[in-house]
């Protein structure tokens, strides 16, 4: 009696996908001749267990066959306003191909095998540009110069292991560094990539990694 007692005390809290950001980018990889696609997928997700419980996120395609699995050992986890966000922003096809068209099912899974789910759709109007559209820059000295894009350009500064120093937000076609970065955030940082969005087409844009000197 006390078993059952204490079972029907018991409650599950399967995790929740409160909202989804998805969006397909285009990045400039040499030697390869076209940008290779990427998918941008993040979560907000809840679970009244604490976001310790969540486990694992699956993206599935099953008209493809196709599944690719995130967890704490490969995806990137951020706090916005509050909100946790779980996600990549570099998933890719097999052998950097492009994404199928249609129906995705996304799964969110806890630690005792709970389950939320959700879904996106990617439109065959999410077509790649051609190289010419991604942004360059040219390193000179201390400043940098943004150009392929008349559209608002970020930033994005990384460290010897890869790893984001800063993101950076312009306007501006002509960048000092030494007005956007501190001497802590110069010294760390070995390269620099930009990214643009192409309104028109609903894609993003990002150049190749240039390499900056210490």
């Amino acid at each position: 009696m006390l078993a059952c007692t204490l079972c029907a005390g018991c409650s599950v809290n399967p995790p929740a996908i409160l909202e989804v950001f998805w969006q397909v980018n285009y990045r400039a990889i040499p030697p390869l001749a076209e940008p290779v696609e990427e998918l941008s997928l993040f979560l907000h997700l809840q679970d009244e267990d604490g976001d310790d419980d969540i486990e694992a996120i699956s993206l599935l395609n099953d008209t493809a066959e196709l599944y690719w699995g995130l967890h704490g050992g490969n995806w990137e986890r951020t706090e916005i306003s509050e909100e946790s966000w779980f996600g990549s922003s570099e998933l890719r096809m097999y052998r950097d191909g492009r994404f199928p068209r249609g129906a995705y099912r996304l799964i969110v899974t806890d630690l005792a095998g709970e389950r939320g789910e959700a879904s996106l759709f990617i439109s065959a109007d999410r077509s790649p540009p051609v190289a010419s559209d991604l942004p360059s820059l040219v390193i000179d000295a201390e400043k940098i110069t943004i150009a392929g894009s008349d559209e608002r350009t970020g930033l994005w500064f990384y460290d010897g292991g890869g790893e984001v120093v800063k993101v950076v937000m312009t306007s501006s076609k002509l960048v000092d560094l030494g007005s956007i970065l501190n001497a802590t955030e110069r010294s760390r940082s070995t390269s620099v990539s930009a990214y643009t969005f192409d309104n028109e087409k609903g894609i993003g844009l990002i150049s190749q990694p240039y390499h900056l000197d210490p």
